[in-house]
């Protein structure tokens, strides 16, 4: 097993692409080897066909890991969708024989049991479209040129379904990996949520932290964001080396 780094594995949310966590690298610590997924349908897999449901999701992003965690120390993180995709790929992960991550974030997402409040996906094109127009974060300038709305609208709404129709099912076993789940007072995707209930999913510790803005925090607070991360796989660098202080958010 190569100790002298952990891959991080970042999972983009709804509408999103590999390249929203383009400008980590250059401030996450040199031992964390970033690696983001990229969704069907968008980015360098524009041309692949989009998901028809989360297992198909599921089992593609498998796919596109399972190669890469051999001998590893790895850690998961997802935002919205993502975090949603995170969580059930580490189960899927752990289920299927391999290595469990060394840490697992989980952003602007609610717990896996509590069910989607929102039907987005089912509303007529340009409903959905004047419904999404002006949500946290997303770029107006998008809405405003009708050939950048058709190339992502469908692509958002076809996340949207995938989330929407998402359907729980309990685990026969736990993780066994730390989990830090961060939110913020003002999404409107998730408050209310009881986010502790995140605890039933893992037997080790679960951290919760809070950022201030919208549901689209992780961009709003890309510093922060980052800097969380780099201190949370600090400790297992730290454990490593034997090095008994560990560095705390």
């Amino acid at each position: 097993m190569n100790t002298d780094r952990i891959k991080l594995f970042c999972i983009p949310y709804a509408g999103g692409t590999a390249m929203v966590y383009n400008n980590w690298k250059k401030y996450l610590n040199t031992f964390i080897q970033i690696n983001p997924l990229e969704l069907a349908g968008r980015g360098k897999r524009f041309k692949t066909p989009l998901y028809d449901n989360f297992d198909k999701a599921l089992s593609d992003l498998y796919d596109l890991i399972k190669n890469e965690i051999d001998g590893e120390r790895y850690a998961l993180f997802g935002h919205s969708l993502g975090g949603l995709l995170a969580c059930e790929l580490a189960f899927k992960l752990s289920e299927s024989g391999n290595t469990q991550p060394t840490h697992l974030f989980i952003s602007g997402m609610y717990p896996l049991h509590i069910k989607c409040k929102t039907s987005y996906h089912q509303m007529p094109y340009e409903e959905f479209k004047r419904e999404i127009n002006g949500k946290d974060s997303f770029e107006e300038s998008i809405f405003k040129d009708q050939r950048l709305a058709d190339i992502f609208l469908p692509i958002l709404q076809t996340d949207y379904k995938i989330m929407e129709n998402y359907q729980y099912v309990p685990k026969s076993e736990k993780l066994n990996c730390n989990l830090t789940v961060m939110g913020c007072e003002n999404d409107r995707e998730t408050v209310g949520n009881d986010f502790l209930s995140w605890r039933q999913y893992t037997n080790k510790e679960v951290d919760f932290h809070e950022f201030e803005g919208g549901h689209f925090f992780i961009n709003e607070k890309m510093q922060e964001v980052i800097s969380l991360v780099n201190r949370t796989l600090s400790q297992y660098m730290d454990e490593e080396s034997d090095d008994e202080s560990i560095i705390f958010g």
